[in-house]
C-alpha cells in the first residue's frame, strides 16, 4: 500500500530561486544558494538567475564566475547566472532572495511585485532601515507591504 500511495501522490514542481542584488553579502548568499541547489535537484531547478545593475559585472561573473569588487579571486559557481534585466530574473521565483541597498528598493518593488510567483518567500538580505515620517521601519516591513502578501524572512550577517 505505501509503495502505491507513493506512486499516486503528484510530485511537487522545483522552486526556482533568483538572487536580487550584487552586494558583497548578496554574493556571499548566492554562492551558498547555489550549493543548496546543486545538492538538492529534486527540490529546486537548477541555475539561478541573479540581478545585478551594472552590465560591467553581469559579464565578469557570467564569463570569469568571479565579482572582483566585493569576493576577490573568490569562484564563483557557473550555476549563477547574471543578468540586469530585473523582470526576467525574477519572473516565476519561488524564492527570491534580496540583497539589494534599500535606497534602490522603492524603483524595484512594483517589478518584483509582477513578476515574482504570488507564493513567492522572500529572504531579505537588507541590512538597513527606513526612516518614514520620523518613524524607523525594518525593510522585511516595507517587502512585506509592497509585495502582496508573500512571506518575508530576513537574514542577518556582516555589515
Amino acid at each position: 500500500r505505501g509503495e502505491r500511495a507513493k506512486r499516486r501522490r503528484p510530485a511537487m514542481a522545483a522552486h526556482r530561486v533568483c538572487v536580487v542584488g550584487g552586494g558583497s553579502f548578496g554574493s556571499v548568499v548566492a554562492r551558498v544558494a547555489a550549493a543548496g541547489v546543486k545538492a538538492h535537484p529534486e527540490s529546486f531547478q537548477q541555475g539561478i538567475p541573479w540581478w545585478v545593475r551594472r552590465p560591467q559585472l553581469a559579464q565578469e561573473i557570467n564569463e570569469k564566475h568571479v565579482n572582483s569588487q566585493y569576493l576577490g579571486t573568490a569562484k564563483l559557481p557557473e550555476a549563477l547566472q547574471a543578468n540586469t534585466d530585473l523582470r526576467e530574473v525574477t519572473k516565476g521565483a519561488t524564492i527570491c532572495i534580496m540583497g539589494l541597498p534599500g535606497e534602490f528598493l522603492k524603483e524595484a518593488l512594483p517589478i518584483l511585485d509582477e513578476a515574482l510567483d504570488p507564493r513567492c518567500v522572500i529572504v531579505s538580505l537588507i541590512k538597513s532601515l527606513k526612516v518614514d515620517g520620523g518613524k524607523v521601519v525594518p525593510y522585511s516591513d516595507v517587502l512585506a507591504a509592497a509585495l502582496s502578501g508573500r512571506p518575508i524572512a530576513a537574514l542577518m550577517g556582516p555589515n
